[in-house]
């Protein structure tokens, strides 16, 4: 009853500490079940609670624990036991570098799933992640084609989720990078993707993606007009601690237009802001690929590139 309680706030978005009370007082009270669903109810709600107060220390030692004892259980076992705790890794296994991990992390969890399932597709986009993070974009072009096979009637987060995996690797094909099977319309894919008011990490990745295309395109005009909106946007969406290397990243794109579209100018104006994109965060974000698919330091190489070339 604590489980489906506690999931319950989660699903619906109403999780706090106080959901926790009673799942503490059992703990407190009692010792952990070695019987394997209880074992796994424990360790989900661990989970919970440490994302909820952004520990991901402990959320990446209770993930161990899991699995620990999962992998070590006598008797077979449902594949969600270990294929949740196995995903839940990922994103941590990414901001610590450990990328052999993360490889062996992604093909456990295919493992344990039928492709095509909603599962699978949250597995394929954190390899398209995994492969813009570690600047090898023909990971996230395989894993985007295998993936198109699979999205008849799907999610529309998933969609929307491919179609922004699309669109950065549109860019890659715009810079020459890789060839990206698909044409990219700007306009279509604003139009298409969707903007919940509140999802600033949505409209951090379109708005990195207007910015990108508008640009390697030679669009300067709209380039020019999406920059000058850049300070009433970074102040309506952008102002949290959270946001902070958007921000930087916005104020470097500021900086092509204040350096006239030179690749030295852009540099000596974004300096300080393109320093900072370097400057390794002191505390891990688990939610930073949610707002950052493509490194934004990354990002600012290609551009810099891309204006030496003119």
């Amino acid at each position: 009853q604590i489980y489906f309680s506690v999931v319950t706030d989660h699903r619906e978005k109403k999780l706090t500490l106080e959901s926790f009370e009673q799942f503490d007082e059992f703990t407190n009270s009692h010792s952990v079940l070695n019987f394997p669903r209880y074992r796994y109810y424990y360790h989900i709600l661990v989970n919970l609670k440490a994302n909820q107060q952004k520990d991901t220390k402990k959320f990446f030692r209770n993930s161990q624990d899991a699995l620990h004892f999962f992998d070590n259980y006598n008797f077979s076992l449902p594949a969600y036991t270990r294929f949740i705790f196995l995903i839940n890794l990922i994103p941590i296994l990414i901001e610590q570098k450990k990328y052999h991990q993360v490889e062996g992390n992604i093909n456990a969890c295919l493992s344990l799933i039928a492709k095509g399932d909603t599962n699978w597709h949250s597995v394929m986009l954190y390899k398209a992640l995994y492969g813009f993070q570690t600047n090898k974009p023909s990971i996230s072009l395989a894993a985007w084609k295998k993936a198109q096979k699979y999205l008849v009637r799907k999610d529309k987060t998933i969609i929307d989720r491919w179609l922004m995996i699309g669109g950065f690797l549109a860019f890659y094909h715009q810079i020459g990078r890789l060839h990206f099977p698909k044409e990219f319309r700007l306009w279509k894919f604003v139009n298409t993707i969707s903007q919940g008011k509140r999802d600033y990490a949505q409209k951090a990745n379109v708005l990195c993606l207007e910015l990108i295309h508008t640009l390697t395109a030679n669009k300067l005009s709209r380039f020019t007009d999406k920059v000058l909106t850049l300070d009433s946007t970074i102040t309506r969406y952008f102002r949290g601690k959270s946001y902070n290397r958007t921000k930087y990243f916005l104020k470097c794109m500021q900086s092509v237009l204040k350096g006239n579209f030179t690749a030295n100018g852009a540099k000596r104006h974004a300096t300080l802001y393109a320093e900072k994109l370097l400057t390794p965060p002191s505390t891990y974000d688990l939610n930073r690929m949610e707002k950052e698919m493509v490194p934004y330091d990354l990002l600012w190489q290609e551009i810099i590139r891309f204006l030496q070339k003119k």
